[in-house]
């Protein structure tokens, strides 16, 4: 969605998918995303909305699992099994990553970070991945996972900085499922 003001009281907003937007979108390379879910690439890339998807958690609840009193990135704790996770996007989106480990019945974030494009200056691709890898090893060589959108790419340039990282197909089916599991 792309918001644009047409006189000082009449907002106009024009919707458009991204194969539209995008001058360097490729049905070569996102084709297979959409035979591998359907419902979520026409809502990450068609510009389409549909009642399935919510946000898991309201706003109070979030704030309500914040420890504002903690640092931003835990140390590794000896003996402990951390997961890491990586959403990639360059220009209007956000780069985030994020490890993690069980505690019990509690998830808890070790480490969070959102690297976001600046005027005129997309995030760079290998400050990222060096960022990943540094967390990596801090973590003690840890797993991580990659969305499939674009994720490929992303997972063979980690694997060949010596990352363990595997591509993981979040269809919404997965991410309802996940998100059920979070809530209990």
């Amino acid at each position: 969605f792309i918001p644009v003001t047409k006189g000082p009281a009449s907002p106009l907003t024009m919707r458009a998918p991204s194969w539209v937007i995008d001058p360097g979108w490729s049905w070569e390379l996102m084709g297979p995303e959409q035979t591998k879910d359907p419902l979520g690439f026409q809502i990450e890339y068609g510009a389409e909305f549909c009642e399935q998807i919510s946000a898991a958690f309201t706003r109070e609840e979030v704030e309500g699992m914040l420890d504002r009193g903690r640092p931003a990135s835990l140390n590794r704790e000896p003996g402990r099994s951390y997961e890491g996770a990586l959403d990639p996007a360059f220009t209007r989106e956000r780069f985030a990553f994020g490890v993690g480990h069980r505690q019990g019945q509690k998830l808890v974030a070790d480490h969070l970070e959102a690297m976001g494009a600046t005027r005129g200056r997309a995030v760079q691709k290998r400050e990222a991945l060096e960022k990943i890898r540094a967390l990596d090893l801090k973590y003690g060589r840890i797993r991580w996972q990659v969305d499939q959108y674009a994720g490929e790419p992303i997972a063979q340039d980690l694997r060949g900085m010596g990352v363990r990282c595997e591509v993981t197909p979040w269809s919404a089916g997965h991410k309802r499922a996940v998100y059920s599991a979070l809530v209990a």
